[in-house]
């Protein structure tokens, strides 16, 4: 699923970039120039990306959890907090975790792929850090099954 999610994660953030490019540049043009100016265009909307992917996996990982019994009111579920560990080990994965983990690891995977594709920047090892750590906590959890 990674090999089909990655590249459509990563033409996310090229189409992010490609329609919303001339608005940050109006919006930029007053204060930079040159070089800077696309650093900041290129922050800009890989930044806009992030809120719209994240705002979208917080939703739809609310959603992956509505129909567990242990999903509280608090958090827009109808279930009881006590619940999480009364069937452990034998707890049943909701429907579409293995799809919510897949999205996590291909945001992280084009995030890492996009690092070597664009120029460097000050933070190029601490990112390529992150996103390894990332990965390996996600595909860590997901071959332990701790969900």
């Amino acid at each position: 699923m990674v090999l089909y999610f990655t590249p459509l994660v990563f033409m996310g953030q090229w189409l992010t970039h490609y329609y919303t490019k001339d608005y940050f540049r109006n919006g930029f043009s007053k204060k930079f120039d040159g070089q800077a100016l696309e650093n900041k265009i290129d922050k800009a909307t890989k930044n806009l990306f992030k809120a719209l992917f994240y705002t979208g996996m917080v939703s739809f990982g609310f959603y992956v959890y509505s129909d567990t019994p242990y999903q509280s009111n608090f958090m827009f579920g109808s279930g009881d907090m006590m619940l999480l560990d009364s069937d452990w080990p034998y707890n049943k994965p909701p429907r579409l975790l293995k799809t919510y983990y897949m999205l996590g690891i291909s945001y992280h995977s084009s995030d890492m792929i996009h690092l070597f594709l664009k120029s460097a920047q000050k933070d190029f090892f601490e990112m390529l850090l992150h996103h390894y750590i990332s990965i390996m906590l996600i595909v860590g959890s997901y071959m332990t099954n701790f969900w």
